[in-house]
């Protein structure tokens, strides 16, 4: 098998090279729910260890009700990262739209005011 120099490819390659891996990985799977659970349930302590040092007298029921909320606000705030970060790359995006624009406009210009000094 060859092996492939991946410090040679670009980061668009990478990025296409691991997700066809994490495809073919899955479509292995048999099952991804026992795939995923270890990491499901050592999410659910965390959150359910941040209730108890919260409320370290709280019984159990309480414990349980915090960490679900605990782990909605760490779901909502992903959420508002995530947005935030869509509405930076908008921004960036919209910008370099406009510069471009600007400079076709710019270029359209000068060809405009080069046809008549050669005239």
């Amino acid at each position: 098998m060859t092996e492939i120099d991946l410090t040679r490819m670009s980061p668009a390659e990478r990025s296409l090279r691991a997700q066809l891996a994490s495809h073919v990985s899955w479509a292995r799977t048999a099952d991804p729910a026992a795939r995923t659970a270890p990491a499901r349930r050592a999410l659910e302590e965390r959150f359910a260890q941040q209730a108890r040092e919260m409320h370290p007298t709280a019984g159990e029921e309480q414990v349980l009700r915090v960490a679900e909320q605990l782990r909605k606000a760490y779901f909502a705030s992903l959420s508002a990262k995530a947005a935030a970060a869509r509405r930076a790359k908008a921004r960036v995006k919209a910008e370099a739209e406009k510069k471009r624009r600007s400079a076709e406009r710019e270029a359209a210009v000068a060809g405009r005011s080069g046809d008549r000094t050669a005239a």
